[in-house]
């Protein structure tokens, strides 16, 4: 049977909006929280039924951190609950693509935390049905947009490796179960191992060598005085034409020019790319590309305004 038509037969009930809050906010490690419109809907012995919606630009996405998500509204919204609440979620795209709420599910779910999510798509119709009413799908007449950040300098450059700081991946537990350790990646540095594995992609290929290109054809774009926000785009062009190229290769580069490695400032985990900075420590890359963000100069006003929505925003402890 498919997920919703399980949910609707067994937990649908006439149910109550007891929670709207347009910010509902959650601390997510770095300088701003994460928000997010949360509405909570529950009736006797019914399980709470919680719908999260989120606009583009309000941190890590309802889907990148879902067990993060789930586990703050449980256990600010509905601490007496010993079963997991019901998982709703509309994800707002500027495109307007893939419009529709998601009922998420966790295999593992024991208070306060879910692992393992899975996603299906759930009507408006149905979660009405799901609730006992139509259920409001827009952002909230609350919803306060951070204020807007001057645009930082991109800057890509090669960094060692060793510099990296510890990976923590998710949702990869077959190849990638605790992250690397600091002795296997001292291990790694001084006995490479450049085989390609086929247990995911990450592992499916030479990032040394993925580096090695990268790395050339942005100082080749550089030289070309490309603009920034086409540099991987031109980067991309260029390893297209270059035929003894394997496949992997090609996405790769792709992938840390579109999708690049980014570490936080203070150096003590990741924005974005922990999945890729540990399969290249596992082969023992030394060099690794990665995206750093220099701050714009001017700026005093605009960290002024951000400083001031974070401490309004801040998450409220359960």
């Amino acid at each position: 049977m498919h997920p919703v038509e399980a949910l609707l037969r067994d937990h649908a009930a006439a149910r109550e909006r007891v929670v709207d809050d347009h910010m509902f906010s959650v601390a997510t490690g770095f300088a701003l929280p994460a928000t997010f419109r949360l509405q909570v809907f529950t009736a006797p012995d019914a399980l709470p039924v919680m719908v999260a919606i989120q606009a583009t630009g309000e941190g890590p996405s309802l889907t990148n951190a879902a067990e993060k998500y789930f586990t703050a509204a449980w256990r600010q919204t509905c601490p007496d609950e010993q079963r997991p609440p019901i998982w709703i979620q509309r994800q707002i795209l500027p495109s307007g693509r893939f419009d529709s709420f998601n009922l998420v599910t966790f295999k593992d779910a024991t208070p306060y935390t879910g692992t393992e999510p899975a996603w299906s798509r759930i009507t408006d119709a149905a979660l009405a049905r799901l609730v006992g009413a139509p259920v409001d799908r827009s952002r909230g007449e609350g919803y306060a947009p951070r204020p807007t950040e001057p645009e930082p300098v991109e800057q890509f450059r090669l960094i060692w490796a060793a510099r990296l700081p510890r990976p923590h991946p998710f949702r990869q537990n077959a190849c990638m179960p605790q992250g690397i350790s600091w002795s296997r990646r001292l291990l790694r540095q001084v006995r490479p191992d450049r085989t390609a594995r086929s247990c995911c992609w990450y592992h499916g290929g030479d990032w040394a060598a993925a580096t090695r290109h990268a790395a050339a054809l942005v100082r080749q774009a550089e030289a070309e005085d490309v603009p920034a926000d086409e540099l991987a785009g031109r980067v991309i062009t260029l390893a297209a034409k270059i035929q003894a190229l394997p496949a992997w290769q090609r996405e790769a580069i792709g992938a840390l020019v579109m999708d690049p490695i980014i570490v936080e400032r203070d150096g003590r985990g990741y924005v974005n790319g922990q999945h890729r900075a540990q399969a290249l420590l596992d082969q023992g890359a030394r060099r690794v590309l990665v995206l750093r963000y220099l701050d714009p100069p001017n700026q005093t006003e605009a960290k002024a305004a951000l400083a001031a929505w974070a401490a309004q925003h801040a998450p409220r402890e359960p």
